[in-house]
This record gives C-alpha cells, sequence and structure tokens, in this order.
C-alpha cells in the first residue's frame, strides 16, 4: 500500500487532495517521475510522517504569496530548484521550519519579504535555500556548545593545483584549453596533484568534545578531546560530508561566460568523473584520513551514531543534480550489515545518553554517483 493510498485511509482528505491538485496535467515539476512531489512523498524516511510532509509544503506555499498575486510562480520555482538538489526531503522539513520561526523573529520575516518581493529568478531561489539552509545548520551546530562540547569547525580541502593564487574556474580553464581533447592525461595529472599534496591529517568536525559523555549505564560513549561532526538531516539520508573544487559550486551569473557554455560543462564533468574513478581506485588514504578524524555524527533530533555504523565514499555526485554538473565529493551514510541492529543516543545536555535502536531499512541502497559518459 503506497503512502498516498494510506493518507486516504487515514481519512486526510483534504491534505490528500491539495497534493494531488498541484499535480496538473503535464506539469513537470510536481509529478516528475522519480523527482517530483508525489514521488517523495512515496519515499519519505519512516520517522517523518506523510501528514508531516505535506504540511511542510502547505506551510511554504502560504508563505511564499506575492502580495495581491498568485504565488504559484514563486512557488513551482522554488519547488523545481529543490526537488533537483541532493536532499530535497531534508530542504522541504527545513525551509518549512524556517517559515515557522518568521512568528518569533523579525529578522527571519524580513528576509522573506524581501525574498518575496525579489525577482524569483532561479538564481534568487537558489540562493534563499543556501541562505536559509547555512542559518538554520548553523543554529543547529551552536544548539550542542555548552557544558559537554564547544566548537570545532574544519573544511576538507583537496590540493590539486602546482600555482597556488589561481581559483577554480581559471584552473579548469588553464588546463582544458592547453590539453584540449585529453581528459585522461589532464585528469592523471590533477590527481597525481591531489595525492603528492596529501598528508594524512585531513579533519571535518564542528565540534569538540570537553568532557567525557556518558550513556545511561556509565558507559564513555564520547571521550573528552573527541571530535563530532553535525548534520541537521534524516539519518537514513545518502548525502555529501564535502565538495571538492566544484566550478559550479557559486551562483551561476557570477561565472564568467565560457564557463556556461555547454562544451566547457561537459568537458569540466568528464575531467571529474575521470579523477572520481582515478580516486576510487587508490585515494592515498585519504578517506580513512577523514573517518580517523571524527568518531561520529549528530543528526537531526539529537542523534548520535558513531562512524563504526557510518560508510564514507567517494562519488561525483554533491549538492546539484547530476544533470547540472558534477562534483567530486566524498558522501557519507548509516550502513546496516547484515541482521546486527543498530544503536544511536539521543543527547541532551545535562542528562546521560540515552541508546535507542534505529529503525534503518534491510534494503541496502545503492551508492549515490552520477553516470559517467
Amino acid at each position: 500500500m503506497s503512502n498516498i493510498q494510506k493518507l486516504n485511509k487515514n481519512n486526510n482528505q483534504e491534505l490528500l487532495l491539495w497534493l494531488n491538485s498541484l499535480c496538473e496535467p503535464n506539469d513537470s515539476v510536481f509529478c516528475k517521475p522519480k523527482k517530483g512531489l508525489i514521488f517523495l512523498s512515496e519515499n519519505l524516511p519512516r520517522n517523518y510522517p506523510l501528514n508531516n510532509f505535506i504540511k511542510d509544503i502547505k506551510i511554504i506555499y502560504k508563505e511564499l504569496k506575492p502580495y495581491g498575486n498568485n504565488n504559484m510562480v514563486i512557488f513551482r520555482g522554488l519547488i523545481e530548484n529543490i526537488i533537483n538538489l541532493d536532499t530535497p526531503i531534508n530542504t522541504i522539513k527545513i525551509i518549512s521550519e524556517y517559515v515557522k520561526r518568521a512568528g518569533n523573529s523579525e529578522d527571519i520575516k524580513s528576509k522573506l519579504r524581501k525574498f518575496k518581493e525579489g525577482d524569483w529568478s532561479p538564481t534568487s531561489l537558489d540562493d534563499f535555500i543556501k541562505r536559509t539552509k547555512h542559518q538554520t545548520y548553523n543554529e543547529y551546530e551552536n544548539s550542542f556548545n555548552g557544558d559537554n562540547f564547544e566548537p570545532h569547525r574544519t573544511r576538507l580541502i583537496l590540493n590539486f593545483k602546482k600555482e597556488e593564487g589561481i581559483n577554480n574556474v581559471e584552473t579548469i580553464k588553464k588546463i582544458l584549453k592547453e590539453d584540449k581533447n585529453n581528459t585522461p592525461k589532464i585528469a592523471k595529472d590533477l590527481y597525481k596533484n591531489i595525492i603528492d599534496n596529501f598528508v594524512g591529517d585531513l579533519v571535518k568536525s564542528d565540534l569538540k568534545c570537553v568532557k567525557n559523555i556518558l550513556d545511561t549505564e556509565g558507559n564513555i560513549v564520547i571521550e573528552k578531546g573527541d571530535l563530532v561532526e553535525v548534520k541537521k538531516i534524516d539519518y537514513e539520508a545518502d548525502s555529501y560530508l564535502s565538495e571538492f573544487f566544484s566550478v559550479y559550486k557559486s551562483s551561476v551569473d557570477k561565472l564568467p561566460s565560457y564557463a556556461k557554455k555547454r562544451g566547457f560543462k561537459d568537458n569540466y564533468n568528464d575531467l571529474i568523473d575521470s579523477v572520481y574513478n582515478l580516486l576510487l581506485k587508490n585515494d592515498g588514504g585519504i578517506i580513512n584520513s577523514v573517518k580517523d578524524s571524527f568518531v561520529g555524527i549528530i543528526y537531526d533530533e539529537n542523534i548520535f551514531i558513531k562512524k563504526e555504523n557510518l560508510e564514507l565514499y567517494w562519488s561525483n555526485k554533491g549538492r546539484s543534480s547530476c544533470e547540472s554538473d558534477h562534483r567530486l565529493s566524498i558522501r557519507y551514510r548509516v550502513v546496516k550489515k547484515g541482521n546486527k541492529p543498530i544503536y544511536g543516543y539521543v543527547y541532551k545536555e545535562g542528562e546521560p545518553l540515552q541508546k535507542v535502536k534505529l529503525n534503518i531499512p534491510n534494503i541496502n541502497k545503492q551508492k549515490v554517483y552520477c553516470k559517467c559518459n
């Protein structure tokens, strides 16, 4: 039985009819196979009820009504941007939470007002999503600062340049121009630079533990000095930990004209794919170095999961859709080994960690990556 059928069975007719009303004939934004809202509603994390998902969409829809105008233009544009992201379900949830907080925040009210009065271009919509998520992520990370944790924010950087002081776009342009149609050679050179420049101590973290944190049985779960990553996302999600030298990470409007041409992007994607495949064969210990640097991740709802239950892997898929551009990235996900249960710990400052059994599907999902040409 599908989620939509369950929703109907539970007599939530109003929500069901509203969601289906968005699915107009040939409207790919809402009904696009494997991407639209209906598809997302059928693939929600187990702890995100369908009712809540539809309510969150409706909260966004109502908020984005321009003064005296129909709100479908801006709403459709925003949803189109969201469904092409790496974690669309999480993004909808975060934007809904952000909108709901506007009642108690003049700052959020002001930002929403300026956004609704803007030009609603794809770039403006994407910038709104980025700012909203960035602010929400920072506030979530900061909520753990206190008796047990202090800030310890780090970035992962792969040094692929021989020359310093040249930005990523110019670097890629330079090497593509000098070795036109010789992607394998360029990729090998970049790969060699990455491996040669790797010093073996890549660290990824948001928090540093300042005193031992125990569970209800008195066992030390997080030791003083341990580093922890924070991700405001459901633990069932597969997402990116870091992206590297992405030319298209900035707004398209800010890129030079040559970077917007299809031919350049195709060559760029081929280059990313080639470097990605080389790292799959041998990354010189980079993934292991990153995983060794932290002890686990605090997910949404304050759930801490030890790194023993996490998998880090290389991918050519980052924040954006594969149709947009390919991005060299390290992704992460919770993995279930056989029938062995996975446990997490609910964190609450001033109290012992509460051990909980996580509801992880038995089906092993494929790793997330873009199809190489």
